[in-house]
C-alpha cells in the first residue's frame, strides 16, 4: 500500500509531550556526553549516512526516527525527482536525502544562518559532496516573495528546473511567504511539495493556496506512538501538508 491509499487528514492537533519529553531529555544527559560528533546513521532514508551529530539533541535523527512520518512520501515523491528544492534546509538532512537517495540532477538548498550553513557543509563534505559542485546550490538567502533584499522567489529557479520537482519547506511560520514566490511552480504539472506548517491559520492558507493550483493535497499528523518517542516541538499544532499534481509521479 503506497501512502496515496493511506488516510493522513486527521483533525486532532498534535499533543505537547511536556512530562515525557523531559524525563526523556533527563535519562539521555545521565548516559550520553555532551558534543557533537561524526556519526552514521542508523535506519531510515539516511542509513549509512555521516552526520555530525550531537546525540544529547538529535538522537531520533541519529536513529532514524526524525519526522518519521514523511519517510514514506519521500521515497514516493523523491522517486521520479529530477529538481529538488529544500527550503530551510538547517544542517542538512533534506539535502543528503535528495543528493544521494534520489537520481535529482540539481538540488537547490536554502539556509541563511550562517552558523547553520557551516553545519550543512561539513555533512556534505563527510559524505563525499563539496557545496561548490555543479549538483547542488546553497543559497544564503531565504525562499519568499522575493521583495526583500534578503529574499529569494522559488520562481526565479524557474528556467533551471528540470520536472519532476519535489520542494520541501520547513521555514517556522513563513510557509505563506514561501508559496507566494512559487507561482509558476505552482501551475506548472509536475511539482511536488511537502511543507511543515505551524499554525491552524497558516495551515488553512497554505491548503487554499495549494489547491487553487489544482495540486492533490494530504494532511500528514504526527504518528500515533509519539506519545513514547516525542520530538521537541514547541507548538501544539505542528503538521505537514503533502501536495503533488500527478505528473511528479511520473517519470519524464
Amino acid at each position: 500500500m503506497t501512502p496515496l491509499d493511506q488516510h493522513h487528514d486527521r483533525a486532532e492537533t498534535v499533543p505537547t509531550h511536556a512530562a515525557s519529553s523531559s524525563l526523556l531529555r533527563h535519562l539521555k544527559n545521565k548516559v550520553i556526553a555532551p558534543g557533537s560528533r561524526s556519526r552514521q546513521i542508523q535506519t531510515g532514508p539516511l542509513k549509512g549516512l555521516r552526520m555530525r551529530l550531537d546525540l544529547r539533541h538529535q538522537t531520533q535523527v541519529y536513529l532514524g526516527l526524525y519526522e518519521r512520518e514523511l519517510h514514506p512520501w519521500l521515497a514516493l515523491l523523491g522517486r521520479n525527482a529530477l529538481t529538488a528544492i529544500d527550503v530551510g534546509a538547517a544542517d542538512g538532512a533534506y539535502s543528503l536525502y535528495f543528493l544521494k537517495r534520489t537520481a535529482a540532477q540539481s538540488v537547490y538548498s536554502f539556509e541563511p544562518d550562517a552558523v547553520v550553513r557551516e553545519r550543512f557543509r561539513l555533512n556534505l563534505r563527510l559524505n563525499g559532496v563539496n557545496d561548490d559542485e555543479q549538483r547542488i546550490r546553497l543559497f544564503d538567502a531565504t525562499a519568499g516573495s522575493g521583495q526583500t533584499g534578503n529574499s529569494v522567489a522559488l520562481d526565479s529557479l524557474y528556467g533551471s528546473i528540470s520536472w519532476p520537482c519535489l520542494v520541501k519547506v520547513d521555514v517556522e511560520g513563513a510557509e505563506v511567504d514561501v508559496l507566494s514566490g512559487a507561482i509558476r511552480l505552482l501551475r506548472h504539472g509536475g511539482s511536488s511539495w511537502i511543507i511543515e506548517t505551524h499554525s491552524a491559520e497558516l495551515e488553512r492558507d497554505c491548503i487554499r493556496l495549494l489547491a487553487e493550483r489544482g495540486l492533490t493535497i494530504m494532511v500528514v499528523s504526527p504518528a500515533w506512538w509519539r506519545f513514547a518517542v516525542p520530538e521537541a516541538r514547541p507548538i501544539a499544532h505542528n503538521r505537514w501538508l503533502i501536495a503533488y499534481d500527478k505528473g511528479a509521479l511520473t517519470p519524464r
